[in-house]
């Protein structure tokens, strides 16, 4: 199972939404990263957040941490790309497969180290590029919300995905939306209500799942919730 490709259409597309960011942003390991604080400004539940290509830039992001840290947890979202996300206004000359190929797994790891160093515990939304390497390791409740309008996984990779997930013994939750884009979580049409909806399940699912595994019953510190 292999979803690590160059950037669909749908990677690099979406609409800004509304709103006004709340977090802020400085240099943690090196590194830019947005912090988003909940309620009362407690640390003891933080989510890792990675971000789409877009970056911490892009405004829809800082507002998904935003709505995060709205529900009671402390947001870190690093600067994968070292300021090179993908621009919202590309120039002629930009290239996609030239981003790519500068942004890879090992280019991005070492960001993601610098900023795990500076804090506990570990927990993560990660958009794409996840390989049979990155399930075989997951030792950890672990949440995955697939999109089913075509982009990455397709559902033979879904159930090849689960059987793992199975076989590690580890608790897990997959979630399918049909006829949505890859990147749904963060860029919905405005103008498809289908769209928007799944969104809003998608972010009520992920807090659900956190609620459970970092404050509830399951309560394990380390998860991951990827869509």
């Amino acid at each position: 199972m292999d979803n690590c490709q160059p950037l669909s259409y749908a990677c690099t597309r979406g609409t800004l939404h509304d709103g006004r960011q709340v977090g802020l942003t400085r240099t943690i390991g090196g590194i830019q990263t947005y912090f988003s604080k909940p309620p009362g400004e407690s640390m003891e539940d933080a989510i890792l957040l990675f971000t789409d290509a877009m970056g911490i830039t892009f405004e829809n992001n800082k507002l998904l941490a935003d709505s995060f840290a709205a529900n009671g947890y402390f947001v870190v979202m690093p600067d994968l790309f070292r300021g090179d996300a993908v621009p919202l206004d590309r120039p002629r000359n930009w290239s996609q497969t030239a981003w790519f190929r500068n942004h890879l797994p090992s280019d991005v790891g070492p960001v993601v180290r610098a900023v795990l160093c500076e804090m506990q515990g570990s927990g993560c939304r990660r958009i794409a590029g996840v390989e049979e390497e990155d399930i075989l390791s997951i030792e950890r409740p672990v949440s995955i919300v697939f999109a089913g309008g075509g982009g990455y996984v397709n559902r033979l990779q879904r159930q090849e995905i689960e059987m793992m997930l199975t076989e590690a013994k580890v608790p897990f939750q997959t979630t399918l939306f049909s006829d949505v884009p890859h990147g749904f979580a963060v860029r919905h049409i405005h103008d498809k209500k289908y769209n928007k909806f799944a969104k809003k399940q998608a972010f009520l699912q992920a807090v659900q799942w956190l609620d459970f595994y970092m404050k509830g019953e399951g309560s394990a510190k380390g998860f991951s919730a990827w869509t």
